[in-house]
């Protein structure tokens, strides 16, 4: 079987796409990341009818673009304050331990 046969066929903003699946054990399937793209894209479109198919994917792109890094900045913002806690939890645990003379 080759790769062109496992191939899926969808349709997004009137154009015809052909994606291989990829699921991975916790991911999304190319189905359900297509439904998603398509939503949101029908989303951009039903609010601004007389945008194109290029400025609905752009501003699709944008949109999570905008989301992913968002989401970036506040995965790093709650690691660092994961650190810390678990620094001055030690710090406390340090202070509490007998210390042997």
């Amino acid at each position: 079987m080759s790769s062109k046969e496992s191939n899926q066929d969808f349709e997004v903003l009137g154009t015809k796409i052909s994606v291989r699946p990829t699921e991975t054990k916790n991911g999304a399937s190319a189905e359900d990341v297509v439904a998603y793209i398509s939503e949101r894209a029908n989303n951009i479109k039903d609010s601004n009818p007389s945008l194109g198919k290029s400025e609905t994917a752009i501003l699709l792109a944008l949109e999570l673009a905008h989301q992913k890094l968002s989401l970036e900045k506040e995965y790093k913002e709650q690691i660092s304050k994961f650190e810390s806690a678990a620094k001055d939890a030690y710090q406390f645990i340090d202070q509490l331990t007998p210390k042997n003379q």
